[in-house]
């Protein structure tokens, strides 16, 4: 009978511990579990991309890669995200290398090779050549991918009692922009956008997540992780949601019956899409997943309201 207790308690123990295990931060850029929200503006079109490493891989030069995905949500009648396998992955000793026929920062017809994303191996003074020296087409496209880099500061940040190294690299033929690379988490311009300047393009990662924690976010102008309207937004005092945190059910009412309600997941993903009922609406939860949503109401014109809600 004590055999038995003891059994359990080691089985109890192991299920335990292997569920801290899973729930710890990885500090690997390629993984699995991860993915980064990118807010794309240029030319007055916004785009939101989507970057995940799927656990497809393949061989090259002897050399195992992940193949990265981009999602991109244009902002059109369409609630659906066009993918495509954008680039190759590898990480090796505190290095991270990317292998595409496109060079990440969207110029196109370079020949195919492996460029040198990030290095965590650095310290404050080190220099470091990252992709090429500069764009072959300056005329042509608005930005310039890579350079010699100078590492000027290096510090940690907390995320969820893990701490996460910071590293600020600066450009020797540059007078101004800083680069800032996150550990696990890679460039606060996005993961395949390290070490890309631009003049009229602006790239922001607004986060960085792993499974349903947000590793990294840090973006003034908005207060959620998916971005998905260029409407104008105001926020309408008629309107109620609640409750906000939620187990089966929540209600919206409006003035009006003109609105239409989406729901989002914290990754941007469209999970419901609904009409007001004469000036109400009950939403039930049951069948979602425990997480972050974000209910958006708009009309043809602007948002109206968008709210937070938890799923208990």
């Amino acid at each position: 009978m004590k055999k038995e207790t003891k059994l359990v308690m080691l089985l109890v123990l192991a299920v335990v511990m292997s569920a801290n295990l899973s729930a710890q931060i990885s500090k690997n850029i390629v993984d699995t579990t991860k993915q980064w929200n990118v807010l794309c503006q240029y030319g007055g079109v916004t785009t939101t991309i989507f970057y995940r490493i799927l656990e497809r891989d393949t061989i090259i030069d002897d050399k195992k890669y992940n193949i990265v995905q981009e999602c991109r949500k244009y902002y059109t009648a369409e609630d659906t995200c066009h993918c495509r396998d954008a680039s190759f992955i590898r990480e090796d000793s505190g290095r991270v290398y990317a292998y595409a026929k496109e060079l990440m920062c969207y110029i196109t017809n370079y020949p195919g090779g492996e460029y040198l994303l990030y290095d965590y191996n650095l310290f404050v003074g080190d220099s470091i050549l990252l992709y090429r020296d500069s764009s072959p087409y300056p005329y042509a496209y608005p930005y310039i991918a890579g350079g010699e880099y100078v590492v000027q500061k290096i510090d940690s940040i907390l995320v969820d009692d893990t701490y996460l190294k910071r590293i600020f690299l600066k450009c020797t033929d540059a007078t101004e922009g800083v680069e800032c690379w996150v550990e696990g988490v890679g460039s606060l311009n996005g993961l395949l956008h390290s070490a890309c300047r631009y003049f009229d393009i602006s790239m922001h990662l607004f986060c960085a997540m792993q499974d349903d924690l947000i590793l990294y976010k840090e973006n003034p102008n908005y207060s959620e992780c998916y971005i998905f309207s260029q409407l104008e937004t105001i926020n309408d005092e008629n309107i109620s949601i609640f409750p906000t945190i939620v187990s089966d059910k929540f209600e919206v009412h409006a003035s009006t019956d003109d609105y239409h309600i989406k729901i989002f997941t914290i990754y941007g993903t469209l999970v419901g899409n609904y009409t007001i009922d004469g000036i109400s609406r009950v939403i039930n939860t049951e069948s979602w997943s425990k997480g972050i949503y974000f209910v958006v109401l708009q009309d043809d014109q602007r948002v109206v309201k968008k709210q937070k809600l938890i799923k208990l």
